[in-house]
């Protein structure tokens, strides 16, 4: 109602937060792939800290399958060579699959000063994706020497003098991977099962915003730092245009039912964040970022999201607690206690809600730079 000399009224109708109704997930029952190394996992591992301290020595005959070369490349597309199309010592070893499809085949059988022309589809850069002529010349061909499996090996490799030491000290290193993929897997699963029992209204004004800030953040965040548009990346990951959108539909909804639910039951435990557990995931949310930790504290605080963090922290350890409540159990049949897995737990919450918040931060730190 507007009249003159009198007070205002109107009506707003604005979305809520729903009232959301924690399920019974005590009988939630998921399974998980056991921790298990065997022997050749060991031998693998051992075998990869022999490859990093491999030498070489130049030889003077045509390259073969593992020999290192030095390379200069020259890209063409359309008959015109690229600006950045050039590039001199390149060092590569032959059979890695490190650099351009084809390139193995050209290079093979090249002696030093041999030249080989070859068609490759660039993989970054200024054309990435089109089709190139790339020139390649070896100036230089060396083998590859390793170095014997011993206990000198052991000293020189690693702070252990006796090679059974490096082999127990790899296979406790696997175990403690293979132990970290469980727990997160486990946690991913056990999120999916609460999801499916909890009933969480979506408000459709929310959804739209955050399909939206999804696609800007693809768009034009982490498409641009790879040199690609919306356009190509579908090529690339051969997805029409309507995948995509539903895709990026089913992800917000999952990324606001986890939150949702999620911080129901922060409210309904009580649970809260203090300084050390704040710190310690923003350390780990700063080296996913591929940030150091003050460049991604000052994007958070800069950008007013100190509770975004503190939000996916608590989300973290409300998840834990469902998990604590759960049966998890490996494929063999033996219950596995992810009773201390909270870090775990806060990534999986992390994944599942989409970080559209914290790829803004890193945006930001991106454009500040």
């Amino acid at each position: 109602e507007l009249k003159d000399g009198e007070l205002l009224a109107f009506t707003a109708e604005v979305d809520i937060r729903p009232e959301i109704e924690i399920p019974d997930y005590s009988g939630i029952e998921v399974e998980v792939d056991p921790v298990e190394v065997t022997d050749e996992d060991v031998d693998k591992a051992v075998e990869e800290l022999r490859e990093r301290f491999a030498s070489t020595a130049p030889v003077e005959r045509p390259a073969e399958d593992g020999d290192v070369v030095t390379l200069d490349l020259e890209a063409k597309v359309d008959g015109e060579v690229l600006e950045d199309g050039l590039a001199s010592d390149v060092s590569y070893t032959i059979g890695s699959g490190e650099l351009l499809d084809g390139i193995d085949d050209a290079v093979k059988g090249l002696e030093a000063g041999g030249e080989a022309t070859f068609t490759s589809e660039l993989k970054g850069g200024s054309a990435a994706g089109k089709e190139a002529e790339i020139t390649v010349k070896v100036s230089k061909v060396a083998k590859r020497e390793l170095p014997e499996l011993d206990d000198d090996f052991a000293q020189l490799a690693s702070e252990f003098d006796t090679l059974e030491e490096v082999r127990a000290d790899s296979r406790k290193r696997l175990e403690n991977m293979k132990q970290y993929d469980q727990a997160t897997q486990a946690q991913e699963r056990v999120l999916d099962a609460l999801l499916e029992l909890a009933e969480v209204p979506i408000p459709e004004k929310l959804l739209e915003d955050e399909v939206n800030t999804r696609k800007h953040n693809l768009e034009h965040h982490q498409l641009g730092q790879m040199g690609l548009d919306l356009a190509k990346y579908l090529e690339i990951q051969g997805k029409t245009a309507e995948e995509f959108d539903a895709e990026t539909r089913e992800q917000a909804i999952k990324g606001i039912k986890t939150q949702f639910i999620l911080d129901e039951l922060v409210n309904k435990e009580k649970l809260n964040v203090d300084q050390e557990e704040l710190t310690e995931h923003l350390m780990r949310r700063a080296a996913s970022s591929g940030m150091s930790p003050d460049q991604f504290a000052q994007a958070v605080v800069e950008g007013g999201q100190v509770p975004m963090l503190v939000g996916e922290v608590a989300r973290g350890k409300a998840l834990a607690v469902v998990v604590e409540a759960v049966t998890v159990k490996d494929t063999n049949g033996e219950v596995v206690d992810l009773s201390d897995d909270e870090d775990e737990a806060a990534e999986a919450t992390e994944a599942a809600a989409g970080q559209t918040e914290g790829d803004a931060a890193e945006a930001k730190a991106d454009s500040d730079k």
